[in-house]
């Protein structure tokens, strides 16, 4: 399953990472956050010549204080874009369990900035609803707001502190281009949108009625049987982590298919660990 990834050695990694990171013999400088021309050191390090200041390769990738492999590296970023849940991906590269947890932290934090920088309004069709996730009796619930194109193009979430017209219309402002279309489930707190510019009609779940809202019920199984399967536990303190894993995973769906996604997402500029 990992055959060409386990085999790969340090230096052959550390080749493609610095293929990948430097465009046209530019790469960009944690401190300055622009691109620029490194001058390469004896000691292998890196001098940018506008903040002065030398950066190893790991710390070019967003890995600063990392003491693991690359190779280790590059095969626990190809666990995390398979969804692997922690106790394989610690079996599958001989990794502890609390570092495998660390870094699959490391590449969230990574998911989440790549996706609010490209974030882009909903627009057309979109299905909206709310979903409780967590469990009420041990003070761990949490109402996730969630709205996607009728074609998956496009997917928003947000933690509410309860499902009423105020969150759902900032919402909408926030996330969706004001002459979309919206469909939910009747719910009181969707009853007067007109207001904000779009149009909208009810589904009633009561009466059997789930044809045109059915693609926001596959998100919620699917962002619950992921969570499930690769952490076991939902914590409410984690959620929004999880949302931003989610969403990049969704949208970005060519990354985990591609041979080399881990050195695509390694280099994302994203914040160090």
């Amino acid at each position: 399953m990992f055959t060409i990834h386990a085999s790969w050695s340090d230096a052959k990694c550390a080749a493609l990472i610095r293929k990948t990171l430097f465009l046209n013999s530019r790469a960009i400088c944690p401190s300055c956050e622009v691109r620029r021309r490194f001058k390469t050191l004896k000691d292998g390090r890196y001098w940018c010549g506008r903040c002065r200041q030398k950066y190893s390769l790991k710390q070019l990738a967003g890995l600063k204080g990392s003491r693991l492999p690359l190779a280790k590296i590059a095969l626990l970023t190809r666990c995390f874009l398979k969804n692997y849940p922690l106790a394989v991906a610690q079996d599958t590269t001989g990794l502890s369990y609390p570092t495998v947890r660390r870094y699959y932290d490391i590449f969230r934090l990574k998911a989440n900035k790549y996706t609010l920088e490209h974030a882009q309004f909903l627009k057309g069709r979109i299905v909206i609803d709310a979903c409780y996730i967590g469990k009420k009796r041990n003070n761990n619930q949490a109402v996730v707001l969630g709205a996607v194109e009728e074609d998956y193009t496009n997917l928003a979430f947000r933690i509410i502190p309860q499902e009423e017209q105020g969150y759902v219309e900032k919402f909408l402002y926030d996330t969706a281009c004001p002459w979309s279309h919206i469909i939910h489930d009747g719910h009181k707190a969707y009853e007067d949108l007109s207001w904000t510019g779009v149009t909208h009609e009810a589904e009633i779940h009561e009466l059997g009625q789930f044809e045109k809202s059915c693609p926001i019920e596959r998100i919620w199984a699917l962002l619950r049987t992921r969570i499930r399967r690769t952490y076991h536990h939902i914590w409410k303190e984690k959620l929004p982590d999880y949302l931003a894993e989610f969403r990049y995973k969704f949208l970005y769906r060519s990354t985990a298919l591609n041979e080399l996604s881990f050195l695509e997402f390694l280099t994302l500029p994203a914040p160090r660990a």
